[in-house]
């Protein structure tokens, strides 16, 4: 733990390496504090300015983000900046989305249907390109932030359930969609239904026109 060395006026601050902590100091400016910077699954990949209208490129694993006296955004490579924490009994992977280059964290599931389409990040957040994830996934340039589309695994799709379904995807989105197949027995069934209920209407019209001929031809033979 950390812990105020009078001695020297200073403080002393836990971490294994460098990254792990950096120095700064309490609200009065004067008492020296330890900032953890403890590791995390994904990080943020760019630093912006005050105004957020500028951004640099910093990767979080091994740098942080600071603002300078002139609004500008700084990069300083003495410890680790911030991140997510994703649920590592998972296969996961890092994503990065929205005009912040928001990190997020995606998982490799067993998807039943696969999104179509990858997104950029950044000034790129509007940018698609086409990516079948059902063996590939999407990633982010990290300086530009431009689209990837990264081959040997698994990307995001939906689950199905239960049923039988055939995959589409949005033409707009890239969003993968389920369809269901529909029901054909209920179809069939109702067909011969109407059709046997047809037949039953045409036999009994068959006979009774039937029998009015064969009462004619009663009656004529009487008649002679």
């Amino acid at each position: 733990s950390s812990g105020i060395n009078a001695e020297y006026g200073g403080v002393n601050c836990t971490g294994t390496t460098g990254l792990d902590y950096y120095c700064s100091a309490t609200e009065n400016g004067v008492t020296p504090l330890c900032v953890q910077t403890p590791p995390h699954s994904c990080y943020e990949l760019r630093c912006w300015s005050a105004n957020k209208n500028t951004s640099i490129p910093c990767d979080g694993s091994s740098g942080r983000c600071e603002i300078g006296d002139d609004g500008a955004p700084l990069c300083v490579n003495t410890s680790r900046g911030q991140g997510i924490d994703c649920n590592t009994k998972k296969a996961w992977y890092c994503g990065y989305t929205g005009e912040f280059f928001q990190p997020t964290c995606l998982y490799t599931n067993k998807f039943d249907c696969f999104n179509t389409m990858c997104y950029g990040a950044g000034d790129k957040v509007n940018t698609t390109i086409t990516c079948d994830q059902s063996a590939n996934r999407c990633g982010v340039n990290k300086l530009t932030g431009e689209p990837t589309c990264e081959k040997g695994n698994t990307g995001s799709g939906v689950m199905c359930g239960e049923g039988k379904w055939r995959c589409e995807s949005d033409k707009g989105t890239g969003l993968a969609v389920c369809v269901p197949h529909k029901n054909l027995v209920g179809l069939w069934v109702a067909v011969v239904l109407i059709l046997v209920i047809v037949a039953a209407i045409a036999a009994v019209l068959w006979l009774r026109r039937k029998r009015q001929r064969d009462d004619r031809v009663s009656l004529i033979s009487r008649e002679i």
